[in-house]
């Protein structure tokens, strides 16, 4: 078992009492994918499977290693072949059109027809199988569930808490603030958050709801990391964690404040370098989206950083010169923690900025940062 070269991860917090890893495979067993049940014409047939084999629903020992769950949600679901069923449609259609000598039929009578022959279509139609694999981190309370898709996270979540009656809390930025062990004073201003122009001297009205909450923290967190980066030259130094570089990678996607305000995306080369870039930055905009490269001595990840969750997707760890399989998957799992242990201490110290009495002096100096790319002074 291995993870996948490049990797998605969206990460949940588990709710209520830890469950031990012998208790969770047994409840596994009890919503195991049942391979003798046929698949539904209508609705699907889930159940969970191995992490790195849709086939194999048998939970065992060999799903443990080195502290962690692998495992899978498997989905099967039949679908009509979309050209199919449009001509099947047309040649029914027109049979009931030359019957009752009307030119177009009622809505109501070709929506009866597509219905019939969708039911007919899906007898004969071999269903398709959907694979989720996921990481339960037994030491942290978390699931990485490796998909960014939101109603694949959905369906995970709601198996999940059906399986293991537990809440899966997606740590989007405000709740991932909550398990960063902040100071209390740091908690208590997260309730009173108001967001912050970097392209002018006034606040922005709060958030009207907790989507917009997360989006507007995570903007400013990653726009302030190409801040970081740009004023340390990427180094970056933690007495526990150890000594990094880092710099702003091949994707760079900036948006407005508003929900539907035009996004700029640069993609290859140096985009953190793209006069664009700056001038997007100077008209008041965020980073939505940055790939991030980070390096320690030799070893180097590159992901990219959604902020409205704080994802990771595109991620690639430290290529491991190990050949035994159970070494490739210890190096593998060591470098996904490091990348979380980093992203982590960066938002962290972010909010300790953000939420605390230093912030209004510090954005300050993001504002001339931002204002610099456009060689104008900052906006009074």
């Amino acid at each position: 078992m291995r993870l996948p070269s490049s990797l998605t991860v969206r990460r949940f917090r588990i709710e209520g009492a830890p469950i031990e890893p012998d208790r969770a495979l047994a409840l596994l067993e009890k919503r195991r994918f049942a391979t003798d049940l046929p698949v539904p014409t209508e609705g699907d047939l889930k159940g969970w499977t191995s992490f790195g084999n849709f086939l194999d629903a048998e939970p065992d020992a060999s799903w443990i290693a080195s502290g962690r769950l692998f495992f899978g949600l498997r989905v099967d679901k039949r679908k009509p072949n979309s050209a199919l069923l449009r001509a099947k449609c047309a040649i029914e259609e027109k049979i009931r059109r030359d019957a009752s000598g009307k030119a177009v039929l009622p809505a109501r009578i070709r929506k009866e027809i597509k219905e019939e022959i969708s039911r007919d279509i899906l007898e004969t139609t071999p269903p398709s199988h959907s694979h989720y694999a996921a990481i339960w981190q037994f030491h942290r309370q978390e699931i990485h569930l490796l998909s960014g898709s939101a109603s694949v996270a959905d369906l995970f979540r709601e198996e999940f808490r059906v399986t293991f009656d537990r809440k899966l809390t997606t740590l989007r930025p405000a709740w991932r603030a909550r398990t960063l062990d902040l100071p209390a004073s740091s908690v208590s201003a997260l309730d009173n958050y108001h967001p912050v122009s970097f392209a002018g001297s006034h606040d922005l009205e709060p958030p009207v709801d907790e989507f917009e909450l997360h989006r507007h923290l995570g903007r400013e967190f990653l726009t302030w990391l190409w801040y970081r980066i740009d004023e340390t030259g990427g180094d970056f130094q933690w007495p526990d964690l150890g000594r990094y570089g880092m710099m702003v990678g091949e994707s760079l996607v900036l948006d407005g404040d508003e929900l539907d305000a035009t996004k700029d995306s640069f993609r290859g080369g140096a985009p953190a370098e793209a006069v664009e870039a700056g001038a997007a930055l100077a008209a008041a905009k965020k980073v939505s989206q940055m790939r991030v490269l980070v390096a320690r001595d030799e070893a180097e990840w590159r992901g990219t950083i959604t902020a409205a969750t704080l994802d990771v997707g595109g991620l690639k760890v430290p290529k491991t010169e190990a050949k035994d399989a159970h070494e490739v998957l210890d190096d593998q799992l060591s470098g996904l923690e490091e990348w979380i242990k980093v992203q982590d201490r960066l938002f962290k110290d972010f909010l300790v900025l953000r939420l605390g009495p230093e912030w209004r002096q510090h954005v300050e100096a993001v504002r001339t940062w931002v204002a610099s790319h456009r060689g104008e002074p900052v906006l009074a």
